[in-house]
């Protein structure tokens, strides 16, 4: 991932598990631990857990507007 601002994909990666949360996601496959990663709340899993984890979630619907396009804009106001 790239990105033109420093840190925005880290940003992005925030808003988007706790948007996801909210629409009632449960289980993100970040595949590598990172520090970063830990510090969103992330853990490791055993193989078989998230196995099981991911065939009982898929059944799973996810509430409306979960995936619809949206747009993020900047929490610090620009000075006129």
């Amino acid at each position: 991932m790239f990105s033109i601002e420093t840190n925005a994909s880290k940003i992005a990666l925030w808003y988007f598990c706790h948007h996801f949360a909210a629409h009632g996601g449960e289980l993100i496959d970040c595949q590598v631990m990172n520090d970063h990663l830990a510090s969103l709340g992330a853990f490791e899993i055993e193989r078989e857990s998230f196995l099981k984890s991911l065939l009982s979630l898929k059944e799973q619907p996810l509430s409306n507007g979960c995936f619809e396009p949206q747009w993020l804009s900047s929490p610090i106001k620009e000075s006129q």
